[in-house]
This record gives C-alpha cells, structure tokens and sequence, in this order.
C-alpha cells in the first residue's frame, strides 16, 4: 500500500483485491459467527435437543401414571411440560435450518421440567415410604401381639401343670367315685323339674319330635356339668391321640417324586409332588386308643394350591378315603371321619395326602386325632406334657371312675353326646324347650368371646343374612378374603337420592345391661361422588326377640370413606334397657362398592379376635340329626341307635316293634328274610302296598305258585331263564341280562331297546393275512344310546408279523395296542392308545367337515375335505411318499434323482421344510418372499395398487438423522455356532452352516435410535429382524440436505474465487 495523508489515499490494483478479499472473509465469517452464537440454534443442536425432549416426554408420562395412580396432585408436573412442549414445538418443524432463539429462556422451560420433574418421583416415594412405615409399624405390632400370645401360652403351661396335679388328686377319691355318680343323677333328675328358672325361653306343650329332641339335648347339656364336675371336670373329649403330633419329622415322609421340605423347627412339612405325604403309624399313637366302631377324626393345619386328601389304613388296606379338598392358599384346618376298626394294629396308618400335581404344593402342620365326628382345635397329647408314670395315673384313676356303667354312661354325656342310659331318666320331660343359640350364649358370661353373629365369616355363602334390593352377593375369590374367611360385596351405581343400602345378620338374644363389641373388615373399591358418603357398620337394638319391630333409639355405629381394607368396629356398647334382641347390619350409602367380612358381635366391652364357627342353631340341628346312641353291656355286647339324615341303624341282640308298624311307599334292600324266619305268617291280599324289596333281597326262598297279572321291574338278574314257551305281548324292560335265555319260541314283532336301551357282545377275530393291512381284535362292541362303541386290543399284519405302535410311533412285533371306535349319526372316531393303554397316541375323526388326524407326539396333521378335489387322490399329486424313511417320519412330495420338491419333517436334528426344486431355481430378481410372524409365506409388493393411504410424512429428515447414530456391527450366527457345537458334542450331522463372521446392524439398535418402524416383530411381540430392505430409505432426506449443501458451499466458493481474482 502506498504512503496517504490527510488528503489523499492512493491504492494499487493488488491493494483492492486484498480489500475486496477481506470483505468477502467477512462475510464468510458472519455465516461462522451465527453457527457458534448464543442465540443461534443448528440443525445438529436440534437434533441433540430433540433426543432430550423425548426423553422427557417419557419420564413425564411415567410420573403422570405414578401420581395418578395414588390420587396425588399433577398441576406442576403439567404445566412444565405444556411450556416445554409450547417453545421447542415451533424449532423442530424445520429441523435442517438454524433459527434464532433466546437462549435463557429454552434454558429456563428445560430446568422447570427437570424440576418438577424431581418433585414429583420425590412426592411419589415419599407416598411409598409412608406405606411401607405403616406396614413396618403393623409388624412390629404384630411382633408385641405374638410375645403376648407365648405369655398366655406359658400361663396356659402352668394351667396344664395344674391339672395334672389335679388329676393326681382324682385318684385318691376314686373309692367314692361310683357313690358320687349316683348323686349326681339324682341331682339330675331333680335338675329337670327346675330348668324353668335356668333357661331363657320354656314352652310347656311338646308338639313335634325334632323339637323334644332339641330340649333333651340343651337340658342334657346344662344338667350334666355336675356330673363332669364329680370327675374333677375332667375333659376327655377332643384328646389328641397322636405323639408328637407337632414334629412333622416324627411321621413317615413319603412321595413318589418331587421333593418334601421341613421348616427350620420341624413343625411344617411342604410336599412338591403329585403323589406324597405324611403317614400317622402305630407307633405315632397313643396307648390309649379308640373302641373298635368308634367315629374318629384326622384333621390338620394345611395351606397351598394342591388338592388335600385323609386316608385310613386298617392294617390290611385303605379301607377309608376321604374326598378330595381343594385348599386355599392360607392355612385353614380341613378334616375328615372314620370308623375306628384295625383288622391289624401294627399296620394301621392315616395319611395326610397331597392329591394334585407335581407342579402344586401341600404345607402341613399341627395334626390330630381324636374321638368323635366333629373336628377340635389343634392340642397336643397330654403324654407330650407329663411323664409316663403321670399318665399312668391320670389314666388310672379315670378307668377307676369309669368301672361302674352308671358313671361310665355320664362320661360318655361329656365325651361323645346323648347316650341311651341318661335319655331313659329324662323321658318324662313334658317341657317344649325353644332356647336357640343365641339366647344360651347370651346367658352364660363365661362364652363372652362367643361371635353371636351367624355366618359371620360367609362359610355357608349368604345363609342367615337379609339384604337390600337383592344385590349383595357371596364372594370366595382371593382378592376378597381375609385369613380364609369368605365375603359378602354389593355395588350401587346411578343413585342420586340417599339411600342407605344394607345387610342384616341374623338376630341374637341380649340382656340390658351387658357389655358388647362389634367388628367387620371392609373393603371398598368404588366411592360415591360426595366424599361424605361411605361404608358403615351398626348394631341395631329391638325390644322383641327376634329382631322384629321398631329400633332402639340407641344403635352405636362406624362408617369409613376412602379405599383399601379398614377394621370397623365399635367398642364398649352398654344394651339399653327394654331390649331383647339385636341385629348387625352393614352400609354402603347411596353409589359404592364394597366387601365385607369377619363380621362378629362379642359380649366383651372389647373386641376380641374374630371367630366363626360357634355351636349354632344350624349346628345344633345337624348334631340332633346326627345321633349315635349306644349303650356297653358287662358282657362286652352293645346296642346302639344311629341316626343321621337319611338313615336310622338299630343295632341289638333283640328288636322289638310292639303296636301297628307300617312301610309306606318305602325300599328294603339288601335285607334278608333267613330260612324259616316267618312261621306260619299269613300275608293278606293287598297288605305290602306299594312295597319294594331290592337287589335279591329275598335268598333262598320257594314260590310254588306264582299268579299274577303283571309282574314289572326294572332289572330282572339271573343266570338262567329257562321256559318253553315265553308268550307275552309286550317285554318292557330298561336291561334284560343272563347268561342263557332259553326258549323253544322267542316272538315279537319288534325290539325295542328304548331311548337308554343298551346291547353288548364280546368280540374276538382275526383277519386273513391276504386282507389290506389285516387286524387281529379282541374285546367288547356295545350298541349304547344309538352309538356303536368298540373297545378292545388290537395288532396288525405287517412285512410278515402281528404287532402294535410303540410310544416313538414305531411298529414293532409283538405289541398291541388299546383302540376305542365310535361310529355315531354325523362322525367316526378311532383312537389308538400308548402301551400305558390310557393315553392317546393317535386319533382319526371324521365328520361331513372333513377327514382329520393328530398324532399326540406334537405334530398334528389336518388333511381336511380331501374328497372335494379328485385330483388329490392320484399319486404324482398328493404325495411321492408319505411314511418312515430312514427312521424319520418324512413327507415327501416330488423328486428328481436325490433332489425333491418339497420335504416335511426331521432335518439335521431339527424339524424343516425344505425344497431342492426352489434351490435350483434363480433369478436376476429383486427378493419378493416374506415369512409372517404365524409361518405364512406371502409375495412383498410395492405397487400403490397393493396400498392405502399414501403419505409423505414430515419425521423424513429427523429419521435419516437417527439412522446416522447407529453403526456397524458384526457377529457370529448363534444357531450355527450352536449346531456346530452340538455336532462336535454328539458326533451327530447337522445342517452345515456358515460360523464365519457377519456384518450389518443390530435391530435392539434402531428401536434405540427411534426407528422402530423398520424393525420386524415376532407372535409375541418380541424384536425378530430388520426391514433392510426399506431401512436405508430415510438416508435419502440426508444425501438431499448435503447435495443443498455442497450446492450452496460450491456457489459460495465460486462467488469468493470470482472476487479473488477481480
């Protein structure tokens, strides 16, 4: 550059290209300046801050749900995220420019969302830990519950101590035990003439049986405690004749697979197994075993999601077995009776039996065994508390006391009910006795934690309850229990008046006076649009006794108003005066759903822990009609009275019926009438009416003369029938069956078998071997309800031998195999079974559908119609070869020298369908074959006929940038390496496949990267593929953004090269 004054700058040709190329690198700068500006936001930052805000986008909708979830406030959360959502919206509609921004501000709506963000998951543990506080302080409350508990249990020790003292005491006055006894029935007797005063409710006029029986039983079951107490109250009943009963270890462990567990201090076992359990031996019992015929019960603490069964072995075989018990997965005590007579005591067992599968699970523990027909709660035997010297004498003194048959009969008042002995002192009672259960309870303070509601746990569904408007229902579902107790729910939609839905109990006798406590677990799971509207409990109050009439004033109550399981109860209840009687009832107000269970009423100011289960009316009754009355002689005799439901059973050396005696319209069977057991007995015309005598009632008897117009029945059984002449116009039988029939003339003109009419031959035979695949059958075809039924064992001819399938589907010679064919209207069915003759192995139907087979090995084959098309039939057509080749089972269609057409089966170790004919096939074609996620093989297209609703989407350029992020990958083909492994392992071949290394991407990758739209899916959803075919397509918006690029970079150069060299 020249020198310049103040006047005058002088400039040469290369000083102006030097200014002008200056100016145009300032220009180039300014472009540079806006790429790294504050305020300037690239094609590559957006992209960068599009990742970011679908990352938020995600953790926003995982805080809504978790807020939601647990009803807490969202407002914030939804605020950040419409501001967040309302400033980056407008930058990603054009992702390939740069466009201006305020920095602060983009900062500012990404860190109140980060924020709030942080709030909410920090609200949502916090709601968490809450629970889990509450959950721990339920513990730890349970924990001082429990030391509690084992206080009481050792004060309960100390008891038992106590008693056995007591007892020892019992033998030093076993000399006047029998003198004791005596005044106690005479006290009993004069008990009868004053329970006025000692029962509630007395009705002088005794009108019916059942109820007669029902006043012997409850007069019985006061009078009788003096005779107990002259025995030091002695309580034989309920005795649990198993040792150790609490020491799982102690029984015999048995299964036939699977595995057995016992918990860390042996008082659980839990058996795995479809066939095991635990087996009470001899020498698991006690030396003081039941009478020969006594009733005794098994019963135990059990929990899973088997199938519970008690079996009894009477030392020759299982003689008894219970029905099969489905258990609940909380422990609940199950049992079962029998009856007590060992043909060989040393072998006698009782088994507590897992009957489910292998995959289920029985958990036992706390068995018992013990006299009577009813179940006890669990209690160990007194042997397990004192020594064997002390039991001795407890046992002694008893069998002291119980010499004398009139001490002997009141014991067994106290131990196995009602006995013949006590009843005949009490037959001149004239006295209607209608206390129900209720009324005893409320009676006797000592029964305060008695739960007076009936059915309080739903155990008998919704017996004993009334409802509202029919909508209350019983539930036995997992979801509504509580510790095995049943529910009772309703739910009331669409009420907008206030209404008060409710359920009631059954009503129970109270006094003024006492105290009371009432409890119910509610479970509410739909609330009322007004917060105010809940669930409740109450207990009415009535001046009558059967909970008739109009309520007390006075009916304490509880009501709750959010969800989840809740304690009610009410405490501390005083019975008004004037009252009577008394009703629990459960609310649900206006619209809600709801269960409840656990419902009780105890006469304690507090509430005790629920029981179900008491002695009630029901009960009482079941008891009443199922009596046993039995009266021991010196002699070792007995007569005995059992009564239950449908049975009466009189047992005795002599049975006398004095008086008229009719059987009206009734069945004798079984019985029989001995030879000369009627003498000179006339039996007048008419005088059985309408009598059956069943099953070859009558043995050995002579009818010289038989004359009569009809002779009906509906089994007549013998092994000869032998007439010359069987005339008749009509034979109508539902089963005639004998040996021979023997006629010189059988004459009908039709033989009608009926609706439910049976016949049944016996088949053997054996066909030609010349004959197309010859069978050999033996076994029994039967003509029922119009369906010829065959079932037998059968073999076939084959290449020279008589033989059967094994379970592999193999012939093989000398096997045979069950068949069972139906032929009925509308099908044909034949089943081929395995060698355990039980399941199937091959089954062929055939219907107007078509022609079906399946074979139970796991491949199931359909053949359908094939009738339709004759075409299928020839041979070139349908198969080359269908059957074993080389051992495989192959289907085989066309073949040209080795190489076939289509092959179906095993293939290299694996199952294949392979085709040589397509193999040799090529093309210069595209690939056009897809295989779907269910096997079908369909043609890929890309013709706009084969499409609907074309678009262009705008994402084009932000998936191509996506594409970008993933890279190349390489990797060994797992299947191959796998076979390759196994081959080496086996020494077996498999299909050769390549174990070199492969390159290309990963589709875990795209879905990662946002392009999960090119990613192929399998059945269940899982990532199978990549559509490469198509994946590659979004690169075309990027190759289009570049090209504008290098354009516009190109223009620019060439304008900044024109201005260089001006």
């Amino acid at each position: 550059m020249a020198e310049s004054n103040a006047t005058q700058v002088i400039l040469t040709d290369d000083g102006l290209k030097i200014i002008k190329a200056q100016n145009t690198a300032d220009e180039v700068a300014g472009n540079i300046n806006d790429i790294n500006s504050d305020n300037k936001l690239t094609p590559s930052e957006k992209l960068k801050l599009k990742q970011e805000y679908d990352k938020n986008v995600e953790l926003y909708n995982i805080d809504i749900e978790q807020l939601k979830s647990v009803d807490l406030p969202t407002a914030e959360l939804e605020t950040a995220m419409s501001n967040l959502t309302n400033f980056v919206t407008p930058l990603f509609k054009e992702m390939n420019i740069t466009s201006t921004i305020n920095r602060d501000t983009l900062n500012s709506v990404f860190t109140a969302f980060a924020t709030a963000d942080k709030n909410a998951s920090q609200t949502f543990v916090n709601m968490v830990q809450q629970v889990a506080d509450d959950a721990k302080k339920a513990g730890d409350d349970a924990k001082e519950a429990g030391e509690k508990a084992q206080e009481a249990g050792e004060n309960a020790k100390t008891a038992a101590n106590q008693a056995q003292t007591d007892a020892t005491q019992a033998k030093a006055d076993a000399a006047t035990a029998q003198q004791k006894a005596q005044s106690s029935i005479d006290q009993l007797n004069e008990a009868t003439s004053k329970l006025d005063g000692e029962i509630t409710v007395v009705d002088s006029k005794v009108t019916k049986l059942s109820t007669s029986t029902t006043a012997q039983f409850n007069t019985l079951n006061n009078g009788y405690q003096e005779v107990i107490s002259t025995v030091n109250n002695m309580d034989i009943g309920g005795r649990n004749i198993v040792l150790d009963s609490s020491n799982m270890e102690s029984f015999r462990i048995w299964q036939a697979d699977g595995n057995s567990k016992l918990s860390d201090d042996k008082k659980e076992i839990t058996v795995t197994t479809s066939h095991g359990g635990i087996n009470i031996e001899n020498k698991n019992l006690s030396e003081y075993l039941p009478n020969n015929g006594d009733t005794i019960v098994i019963s135990a603490d059990v929990k899973g999601n088997s199938h519970l069964q008690f079996n009894y072995n009477d030392g020759n075989s299982f003689v008894g077995s219970g029905t099969s018990i489905a258990v609940t997965t909380e422990y609940k005590r199950y049992f079962t009776t029998f009856e007590w007579n060992p043909e060989n005591l040393d072998k006698v067992e009782l088994v507590v039996y897992a009957a489910g599968t292998a995959e289920q699970y029985l958990t036992i523990k706390n068995v018992k065994v013990e006299i009577g027909n009813k179940a006890t709660d669990w209690s160990p035997a007194p042997e397990d508390f004192a020594t064997s010297t002390e039991i001795d004498q407890i046992n002694n003194a008893i069998r002291l006391k119980a010499d004398s048959s009139d001490v002997t009969s009141q014991i067994n008042v106290a131990v196995k009910g009602v006995q013949t002995d006590v009843t005949n002192k009490v037959t001149d009672l004239t006295t209607k006795v209608s206390q129900t259960d209720s009324a005893w309870r409320a009676s006797v303070s000592t029964l305060g934690t008695t739960n007076m509601v009936y059915n309080g746990g739903f155990a008998h569904g919704i017996d004993g309850w009334d409802t509202s408007n029919d909508k209350w229902i019983w539930s036995n579902q997992a979801q509504d229990q509580v510790q095995g107790n049943n529910a009772i729910q309703a739910r009331f939609t669409g009420l907008t008046t206030d209404t008060w839905n409710d359920a009631g109990s059954r009503p129970f006798l109270v006094h003024p006076g006492q105290k009371m406590s009432i409890g119910a677990i509610v479970t509410p799971w739909v609330l009322d649009s007004d917060p105010k509207k809940g669930f409740g409990l109450e207990l009415d109050f009535f001046a009558s006794k059967d909970g008739t009439g109009t309520r007390n004033n006075y009916h304490p109550a509880q009501w709750v108003y959010t969800t989840g399981r809740q304690q009610l109860k009410v405490e501390n209840i005083t019975v008004p005066d004037g009252v009577n009687s008394a009703v629990v009832k459960l609310y649900i107000q206006r619209n809600g759903g709801a269960s409840f269970t656990c419902v009780q009423a105890n006469m304690t100011p507090t509430l005790p822990q629920f029981i179900d289960g008491f002695a009630t009316a029901t009960d009482i009754t079941a008891s009443i009609n199922d009596i046993n009355l039995k009266v021991s002689n010196s002699d070792g005799s007995s007569s005995q009275v059992n009564m239950n439901s449908n049975t009466i059973l009189l047992d005795a050396n002599k049975i006398i019926f004095n008086g008229n005696t009719s059987i009206q319209n009734g069945t004798i069977g079984t019985a029989k009438i001995a030879n000369a057991a009627i003498n000179t007995a006339q039996i007048a015309d008419a005088a059985i009416n309408n009598a059956k005598i069943a099953n070859a009632a009558i043995d050995d008897a002579k009818i010289s003369n038989l004359n009569g117009n009809k002779i009906i029945a509906g089994s007549i059984t013998s092994n000869k029938i032998n007439v010359d002449d069987l005339i008749a116009n009509g034979i109508n039988t539902k089963t005639l069956t004998s040996v021979n029939l023997n006629t010189s003339t059988l004459t009908t003109p039709q033989l009608n078998l009926g609706m439910n009419g049976t016949f049944t031959e016996d088949f053997d035979y054996t066909q030609p071997t010349s004959m197309f695949l010859p069978k050999k059958n033996k076994g029994t075809l039967t003509f029922n309800h119009g369906v010829l039924q065959s079932k037998g064992d059968m073999q076939t001819y084959v290449n020279g031998s008589w033989g059967g399938m094994n379970d592999d589907y193999t012939f093989k010679t000398g096997l045979d195999n069950s068949q069972w064919t139906e032929v009925a209207p509308g099908y044909i069915k034949l089943d081929l079974f395995k060698q355990n003759d039980t399941d199937v192995g091959q089954r062929t139907y055939i219907d107007p559908t078509g022609y079906y087979y399946t074979s139970r090995n796991g491949i199931a084959s359909y053949l359908g119609n094939v009738l339709q098309v004759p075409q299928v039939q020839t041979s070139s057509v349908l198969a080359k070869y269908i059957g074993t080749s080389d051992g495989n089972s192959l289907l085989q269609i066309g073949s040209n020298g080795d190489h076939y057409g289509l092959q179906v089966g095993p293939y290299a170790g694996n199952e294949a369908v392979l085709s040589d004919f397509i193999y040799d096939s090529t093309t210069s074609g595209a690939p056009n074959v897809n295989i779907t996620a269910n096997g079908h093989l369909v043609r890929s297209t890309s013709a706009s006929k084969y499409k609907y609703n074309i678009k262009n989407p705008d994402i084009e350029t932000t998936l191509g940038d996506r594409l970008l992020n993933v890279h190349l990958a390489t990797w060994n083909d797992k299947r191959a390496v796998d076979m390759y492994a196994e081959q080496l392992s086996t020494g077996e071949e498999r299909e050769k496949s390549s174990i070199d290394k492969y390159y290309g991407l990963i589709a875990e990758q795209l879905r990662d990267a946002g392009l999960d739209m090119f990613i192929n899916y399998g059945k269940s959803h899982e990532i199978e593929g990549i559509q490469y075919d198509r994946a590659w397509v979004p690169l075309l918006s990027v190759i289009r953004r570049l090209n504008d690029k290098v354009n516009e970079y190109e223009l620019r150069l060439s304008k900044l090269e024109g201005k260089i060299n001006e």
